[in-house]
């Protein structure tokens, strides 16, 4: 089974605020993650929710704050997305692993681990959007990421999807992996660190969970 590798991550936030509508923007919000640290990002409006994750990923510019991320290797699960769409589900995923310099065989590994080996050369259009979730899993999974960044993670699956996320994620989380999260349903198993954002101009709070 591929395991992460790299530095451990930790990721730290200050006075970031996203935008929601032209000329409003979120409360700032400070963050610091440390390795195997879960932090659920939790927000009523997808598309603030999504920024704000982009942002702390480094895909956008900060619009406000700055954003400090240590360690690596990084990945990025959409919702949707994220996958070459003219080429088989493998090629998302040997791709990056080249330019890693990753053993490919981390790739088949990967798609069993989500039990997606028989889709590997079908491309993203002719499956469905459980079979792209996953494998855009089955990539950070390959990569062994060690900052591993997830939009709405049980999006799109069925009940054995879920749970079969659910157990990858608390394996992540026990190899020191620092997952952050993001989630309209409440669905997540609750982290250490919540972030709750509304979709109102200045309603965003951290709490840490008791």
């Amino acid at each position: 089974m591929p395991e992460a590798h790299g530095a451990p991550a930790e990721l730290r936030a200050v006075g970031v605020s996203v935008r929601i509508t032209a000329g409003q923007y979120t409360r700032p919000v400070d963050l610091r993650a440390s390795p195997g640290e879960r932090v659920i990002i939790e927000a009523k409006g997808g598309a603030v929710l999504s920024r704000l994750l982009r942002t702390l990923a480094g895909l956008r510019p900060a619009e406000f704050g700055t954003v400090e991320r240590v360690g690596g290797p990084l990945a990025y699960v959409f919702t949707e997305g994220g996958l070459f769409a003219g080429a088989p589900l493998s090629e998302s995923v040997r791709i990056p692993l080249l330019f890693a310099g990753l053993p490919l065989e981390r790739m088949d590994a990967s798609f069993r681990r989500f039990g997606i080996g028989h889709l590997a050369g079908a491309r993203p259009s002719a499956v469905g959007p459980e079979a792209r979730r996953l494998a855009q899993l089955a990539r950070a999974h390959a990569l062994g990421a060690r900052l591993l960044f997830v939009e709405e993670p049980t999006a799109q699956l069925s009940s054995s999807g879920l749970e079969l996320v659910t157990d990858w994620l608390e394996e992540r989380r026990a190899d020191g992996v620092l997952v952050v999260a993001g989630r309209q349903d409440g669905a997540v198993p609750t982290g250490e660190t919540r972030v709750r954002l509304d979709a109102t101009p200045g309603e965003s709070f951290i709490e840490d969970d008791p």
